[in-house]
């Protein structure tokens, strides 16, 4: 172990336990204002993934039209969507408990952010299939990942509850999307994708500051001792 992560384990070792009981039993170790932040994050993650996945069903009548889809194309579509947010949340599982929750967490919004972003210039439907494809299935690999790292994180008494709210960022997103597309289909569905992008970009961000849990961490640590 290096110098620095000495210092960091450290650092928040002491400020565990200056954490009351009561605020651990709620929030989790890390305390009230963390569990908050973590809270804040993981509902405002959900509710972009439904912003997302929604964004092209609003949308899709008129990307249709722009780029000449069938029926049968656009059934195609949603299926192909739905087959691969089968396999990639299973991946991204995997992935959770080899590599962290935290990594995966940041990943699955910031590809599913670059996705959204490429839809807006697609020119076939092949390109369309193929960015949404990865924009829906990393975006929907968000839930396994949130409550993973939100029940984890948080303590035991009030953690059904918590979960909860996070939960309730589905509907949400779906209003967010529904806003943000009649805000912007005058403009074109192009740009519809293009200020999709950013809040899910700001979120990913946000979650620079979410550490892996306590529970996780100790698992990293009698790895390495094997």
């Amino acid at each position: 172990m290096s110098k620095d992560e000495q210092t960091r384990n450290e650092k928040g070792k002491k400020e565990t336990e200056e954490i009351s009981d009561q605020e651990k039993a709620i929030w989790g170790v890390r305390g009230k204002k963390y569990g908050i932040y973590l809270f804040a994050v993981a509902l405002a993650g959900w509710t972009l993934a439904a912003y997302d996945y929604n964004l092209l069903v609003l949308a899709l009548p008129n990307v249709s039209q722009a780029l000449h889809l069938t029926s049968t194309q656009v059934g195609l579509l949603g299926t192909a969507i739905s087959l691969a947010a089968i396999f990639v949340p299973m991946m991204m599982g995997w992935l959770m408990d080899s590599r962290g929750r935290r990594f995966v967490w940041m990943l699955c919004l910031l590809i599913a952010a670059l996705a959204t972003g490429f839809t807006a210039i697609v020119q076939n439907y092949y390109e369309l299939m193929l960015v949404r494809i990865i924009a829906s299935s990393f975006g929907l690999s968000e839930l396994g990942a949130s409550i993973t790292i939100v029940n984890e994180s948080v303590g035991p008494k009030l953690r059904g509850w918590i979960y909860s709210w996070v939960q309730g960022g589905w509907p949400l997103g779906v209003f967010l999307a529904s806003a943000i597309y009649l805000l912007f289909i005058p403009l074109g569905w192009r740009i519809v994708f293009v200020i999709g992008v950013i809040p899910l970009l700001v979120v990913a961000i946000g979650r620079y500051y979410i550490k892996d849990p306590e529970r996780f961490e100790n698992l990293k640590k009698i790895r390495n001792l094997l």
